[in-house]
């Protein structure tokens, strides 16, 4: 994975109109091996490779709801403004590419099955309203609750196409979080 990501918060439900939690996240910086795991696979971030005929311009953080792909992205005339994503902030590329956004794995135990990531950085964001969609009088929904991402992407610019390459970061640059409305004015929001 190229970032790690990770959330947390002191509560589960948050009035619908006001929910903030605190989101890390950072660039693989390494992983350190264990007993378990002497040969670890993730790569010092600043070592991926560079699609052909692009320049690195910005990290990205992103909301999306579920149903979306996730896996990749594709090419945008505008990374700012995609349908279905909502744009919170960008990064630098080479500032966040420094100790002061490197994320940590490690593995430990048994067959490395214990597993943490340290986090050099954290921030607080505020959920889009438009992302916490209430399905409750929807007859045919699935069992009232739905699901929302956040996400880091990797900006790349090609001058030849005119256009931004999005990457979404790997499976461990995001989080999936799981909802569900409890009444009008409060949600109770998961991670999954």
């Amino acid at each position: 994975g190229k970032f790690f990501c990770g959330a947390k918060s002191d509560t589960v439900v948050f009035d619908s109109d006001s929910v903030e939690i605190d989101f890390y996240f950072g660039h693989a910086n390494s992983v350190i091996p264990s007993l378990n795991n002497p040969n670890p696979t993730y790569t010092h971030t600043p070592d991926w490779p560079v699609p052909e005929g692009y320049e690195r311009v910005s990290i990205a953080a992103y909301f999306y709801r579920y149903g979306y792909n996730d896996s990749s992205f594709g090419e945008f005339a505008d990374y700012r403004n995609i349908e279905n994503f909502y744009f919170i902030k960008e990064f630098d590329p080479e500032e966040f590419l420094t100790e002061q956004y490197a994320a940590t794995y490690t593995t430990s135990g048994i067959l490395g099955l214990k597993r943490s990531t340290a986090f050099n950085h954290h921030e607080t964001f505020t959920i889009p309203k438009e992302i916490l969609i209430d399905r409750r009088n929807e007859p045919l929904y699935y069992n009232g609750a739905d699901y929302f991402h956040f996400n880091l992407a990797d900006i790349w610019f090609s001058e030849e196409k005119g256009s931004y390459l999005v990457l979404l970061g790997g499976s461990y640059a995001g989080v999936c979080f799981g909802y569900q409305y409890i009444n009008d004015s409060q949600v109770k929001i998961t991670t999954i």
